[in-house]
């Protein structure tokens, strides 16, 4: 980054050089040069942004100076000048730095552990993606399990309970505990079952497991975006809650729980069968048709009464939570770190024919589209980057080499990538600086005094 920082302001100053000879071949070759070097400094980082700005700073100066009647410029001139420069030091750019982003995908085409960040219609174009291998039709009846797009928890429940009192000396509800873990057990399954015609679904669920249901069954008790569901807690049999009561680490938030029910659902408590209601809301789309399917699917389950969202942290839950997070009702549903994905649908396993078939399924996505995406996704996680880091370098500690900068960390595998420049290289350049430094100052006083400097 820094060569094509220097490369592209040395070949604007070669250009500018040439500012009494406008439209010559050199003239042309150095403003091209100079859009090039911008387009390079700017794909290495972000941060060549600013040397983009000094280059337009220099420009307009430029051009408010052509651009005075007393250098007899004409306004077709002017017009000449100013379509020269947008075009090798706007579109030339950019092109650089789209070709760049051209080959980034053309090269990075298998599916990899960054894709989480990612839309699944994106994650799905990556070979190899987990989505296009197992993405299935979720239907009501269907036992499923939940995993959190940000801390790969599992949604799980046990006959557990909260404590009687929490450390703050704050009173639980000692209900049934919903906890995030990290390995997927017996306890992480969910049936989820419609709020409506439950007498109708029943007979449905019956024919099913039979494997007597017609596709017309099939197509009228799909899961489709914005319906309204509940989840059994398949060993336990009690359902999804959420209550006017402080979750264990977060009061701010609500606490989730599992309530029993009758089986007709409908002949509960109201109060308490309001808890358990959930609109489930696929991210991405507005439409209602869209089917909810496992792997491809990023989902939000937001309470029908209270209006919170499914979400967790990764801080550990007291020795009373077994080492597994938090799950509580946050009150900002449409948060992405409310995001939820449906992993798996209990026996349900993808023949070959269905992988292929899968394959077949997905929608193309442009260059254009992928481009827009990542840059906004590259954007995004920078501006959430406000912390101090333990391991970043000052400037006063550049010049001198004092320490580097420890890039990437591993600590688990104990691996690890730490910058540091060449100290013999570095040094000497700090050294080239000093007695440049020191000759141009002995220069200028010598020419003040009017005497000549004689070698040796």
């Amino acid at each position: 980054m820094i060569f094509f920082m220097l490369a592209a302001v040395y070949a604007y100053i070669k250009f500018f050089k040439l500012r009494y000879k406008p439209f010559g071949t050199q003239w042309w070759t150095w403003l091209l040069a100079t859009g090039a070097m911008l387009g390079c400094v700017v794909s290495c980082k972000l941060v060549g942004l600013f040397t983009i700005t000094l280059i337009g700073s220099a420009v307009i100066y430029d051009l408010w100076r052509i651009i005075d009647i007393r250098r007899g410029t004409t306004m077709a001139q002017f017009a000449h000048h100013f379509i020269a420069r947008a075009v090798a030091l706007i579109a030339v750019p950019f092109a650089v730095y789209l070709a760049f982003f051209y080959v980034h995908f053309a090269v990075l085409t298998n599916t990899g552990t960054g894709d989480v960040y990612h839309t699944p219609k994106f994650q799905m174009q990556l070979r190899d993606n987990f989505m296009t291998k197992s993405s299935f039709d979720v239907h009501y009846g269907d036992r499923i399990t939940f995993k959190h797009r940000e801390t790969n928890v599992y949604l799980e429940s046990s006959e557990a309970r909260y404590p009687l009192r929490y450390e703050d000396k704050r009173i639980s509800s000692q209900g049934q505990q919903v906890t995030g873990a990290k390995k997927l057990g017996d306890n992480g399954f969910w049936t989820i079952k419609p709020a409506r015609d439950y007498a109708e679904f029943t007979e449905f669920l019956q024919r099913r497991r039979a494997g007597e249901e017609t596709p017309e069954e099939l197509e009228r008790w799909r899961v489709v975006n914005t319906d309204i569901v509940h989840l059994q807690h398949v060993t336990t049999g009690t359902y999804l809650r959420t209550h006017d009561v402080a979750s264990p680490m977060t009061p701010t938030n609500m606490e989730f729980t599992t309530v029993l029910l009758n089986s007709t659902l409908e002949d509960n408590a109201p109060e308490i069968y309001e808890d358990t209601l959930w609109e489930l809301m696929i991210d991405g789309t507005s439409d209602n048709s869209t089917q909810l399917r496992t792997s491809s699917s990023f989902v939000r389950l937001v309470s029908k009464k209270h209006g919170v969202s499914m979400w967790t942290h990764k801080k550990a839950l007291p020795e009373w939570g077994h080492g597994h997070q938090e799950i509580n009702g946050n009150k900002k549903p449409d948060e992405k770190s409310n995001l939820w994905t449906v992993t798996q649908i209990h026996g349900r396993k993808t023949s070959d024919e269905e992988k292929a078939e899968m394959m077949k399924r997905v929608e193309p996505m442009g260059f254009l589209a992928k481009f827009a995406e990542l840059q906004g996704l590259m954007i995004k996680h920078n501006n959430a980057l406000t912390t101090v880091h333990p391991f970043q370098s000052t400037p006063l500690s550049w010049p001198f080499l004092i320490r580097g900068i420890s890039f990437w960390t591993n600590a688990a595998e104990r691996k690890q990538i730490y910058l540091l420049g060449n100290p013999v290289g570095w040094w000497l350049s700090d050294i080239a600086l000093v007695v440049y430094v020191v000759v141009m100052v002995a220069l200028e006083l010598a020419n003040r005094r009017n005497e000549e400097i004689v070698d040796g």
